[in-house]
């Protein structure tokens, strides 16, 4: 029988052995190790994501996107986690999730603003306007301050396709006065 010692230094054994075989790019290794780890302690969400990243290394998105969504689940997932998840509901076709994962990213830290930013220019290129209107609203709600110069531009240039999208060529153009009277060397407004 393990003492408390010996079973604290064991998973501190095996926790560095994870570490390492992320080190190594050994990522099924990982995997394994992280999924023992799981079954001893289904309720730690660290290692949901940790699980998660490892089979990003092995290029299988829809294992990490399971993993990332159960730590969402457990309140365990953080901004990065969040994002990557929304990417990868994004590339399913999953627009309302992937809104969702990016507006939780941004609660969790605004300074993750502009990476959200490449997830709106992917709704926009799969005709995703709906959602893409409710990102860039909650952008502004929540982040727009933390934005630099540049993004807050794209921020508006994107509210101007989902006019454009829309219809709406009016609000277009009030949109892009905004972003020429912010910048107006703004080359693409």
């Amino acid at each position: 029988m393990m003492s408390d010692v010996d079973k604290t230094l064991y998973e501190n054994w095996r926790q560095g052995l994870v570490q390492s075989y992320f080190k190594q790019r050994r990522y099924a290794d990982a995997a394994a190790m992280l999924g023992t780890l799981i079954d001893e302690r289904p309720d730690d969400a660290e290692l949901w994501l940790f699980q998660g990243n490892a089979y990003i290394g092995l290029g299988d998105a829809q294992r990490a996107a399971e993993n990332f969504q159960i730590a969402y689940q457990l309140g365990g997932a953080d901004a990065p986690a969040l994002l990557t998840l929304g990417d990868i509901y994004v590339n399913d076709g999953l627009a309302e999730d992937a809104v969702d994962r990016y507006l939780a990213a941004i609660e969790l830290d605004a300074g993750k603003s502009s990476r959200v930013l490449r997830g709106a220019r992917s709704l926009l290129r799969i005709s995703e306007i709906d959602a893409l209107a409710r990102l860039l609203a909650g952008v502004e709600q929540s982040a727009m301050d933390s934005l630099d110069r540049e993004s807050r531009g794209e921020v508006r240039r994107l509210k101007s396709q989902v006019a454009v999208r829309r219809g709406d060529s009016a609000t277009q153009v009030a949109i892009l006065r905004e972003v020429i009277d912010e910048d107006p060397m703004d080359g693409d407004a």
